[in-house]
């Protein structure tokens, strides 16, 4: 008979945390959220952090790495999240871990559990119905099915072949970037991330994607991205000008394209030239470097014209020539309810001031694409 155990941290030992790394590294379910640095990034950004880790028979099976979000005090909590997460390969095992989760965080005053297990369709259509089993409902906003849409790229290859594997426009363009002397260089410092992150900001205002605050992006700066294992940001330069960057994550076996922003300047300097495909090539060979072999375009539909204010994005992402792959999105269990709709209630009412704001966006996006792809 399997034993099982489960463990609830608040921190991690050396050894606990070079186990569940271990784990995270070696499972094919894993995602980048689920790296023990990111509880780092939960700390600074003032999130109580619980690791959560299954064990069959004393060996990790089971990692989740759950962010508290306070609502009003830091004794009461809107929602435990786990992002990209929990991992696990053992679905029944994950079953009851998970019914272990739903039972201690509802001990806590928590509105509800928020998790979004990495699986991939048709595997996960088994993962999805023991979720439901569960009590789980779909927290996805913009998909009903509660799937998410993305495209895969086999990176597992050399340069040359992986070039030949993109349309001939992309690689035209990522040959041009060449030469054009556009270097491209990992960001590890300060004022590097600053130039990325004064650009994002400008794109979030530019398209009324809401707000990217200093407080959620540079604790991740420290802990995950500046020392360019788990995550990197790629910045490109010509002749010292700032023309864009590239945000990346990875697992064990995948990297994720996170963030793209491409500056006015870069438009103005070198009208011929995309900038996206060469930093994403760049972003392939870096996770190529780190174990990857695939890498994932966090968001695509092979259906342009269908995509609403996507379909520019989809478009340049169409170029690399990606198989296209339905994923689990989010889902919640509400484990407090009076918690839960208070909160539902101060997002309601945040979401009605964006909501005009972010139509006039959509409808911008709308008549671009129209004269583009029309």
């Amino acid at each position: 008979m399997v034993e099982r155990t489960i463990e609830f941290d608040n921190f991690l030992s050396v050894e606990a945390r070079r186990a569940w790394d271990a784990y995270w590294a070696a499972s094919p379910h894993s995602a980048p959220r689920q790296n023990a640095c990111y509880g780092d990034v939960e700390g600074a950004q003032n999130h109580r952090v619980v690791y959560v880790t299954g064990k069959k028979d004393g060996e990790v099976a089971f990692i989740g790495l759950y962010g508290l979000s306070p609502l009003f005090s830091r004794n009461i909590y809107s929602e435990a999240v786990c992002l990209r997460g929990p991992v696990f390969d053992d679905i029944a095992f994950g079953k009851w871990c998970l019914a272990e989760v739903l039972a201690f965080f509802s001990k806590e005053r928590i509105g509800q559990v928020r998790i979004g297990p990495r699986w991939i369709f048709p595997e996960a259509e088994e993962v999805e119905s023991m979720l439901f089993d569960l009590g789980f409902e779909i927290f996805e906003r913009h998909n009903p099915l509660g799937r998410r849409s993305t495209g895969l790229i086999s990176i597992a290859l050399d340069d040359e072949r992986l070039l030949a594997s993109f349309s001939g426009y992309t690689r035209r363009q990522v040959r041009l970037a060449d030469r054009l002397g556009i270097e491209i260089i990992e960001a590890t410092k300060i004022e590097q991330a600053e130039e990325f992150f004064i650009n994002i900001k400008k794109m979030y205002k530019k398209k009324a994607l809401g707000n990217i605050a200093r407080d959620d992006f540079f604790p991740v700066f420290d802990h995950v991205l500046k020392n360019g294992q788990v995550g990197v940001v790629l910045n490109a330069y010509s002749d010292s000008v700032y023309l864009g960057g590239l945000y990346l994550t990875r697992d064990g076996h995948t990297v994720y394209a996170y963030q793209l922003v491409v500056t006015d300047q870069a438009n103005e300097k070198h009208r011929t030239l995309r900038l996206a495909p060469a930093l994403f090539f760049h972003g392939m060979r870096w996770g190529r470097e780190h174990g990857c072999t695939a890498m994932d375009l966090e968001g695509y539909s092979a259906d342009i014209k269908g995509a609403g204010q996507l379909a520019l994005v989809y478009l340049y992402k169409q170029g690399f020539r990606p198989s296209e792959v339905k994923s689990l999105g989010q889902y919640a269990a509400v484990v407090r309810p009076m918690i839960q709709m208070v909160d539902k209630i101060g997002r309601k009412s945040v979401a009605s001031v964006q909501k005009p704001r972010r139509a006039l966006a959509r409808l911008k996006a709308f008549f671009k694409k129209k004269r583009i792809i029309g």
